[in-house]
């Protein structure tokens, strides 16, 4: 999801849940996360490339299950 549209739909009260229950919401790591290399690589590919882009619970799934698929 761009950014802007994410900041945009986030101000209004009752949508932040509704992100929530599909998966939508911004992607939170912890500090043992983004201190392994196998994890933080791949993100920060996908950082790189769609700087524009929100990472959300979804995104990061994606981004994950690709990694552990090469």
């Amino acid at each position: 999801m761009k950014t802007k549209t994410y900041r945009l739909l986030t101000m209004i009260p009752f949508v932040e849940p509704i992100l929530r229950m599909q998966g939508n919401s911004r992607a939170l790591m912890c500090s043992q996360m983004m201190g392994r290399e196998e994890i933080m690589k791949p993100i920060e590919e996908y950082i790189k490339t769609h700087p524009d882009e929100v990472i959300t619970d979804n995104i990061l799934n994606k981004i994950l299950s690709a990694s552990k698929n090469k």
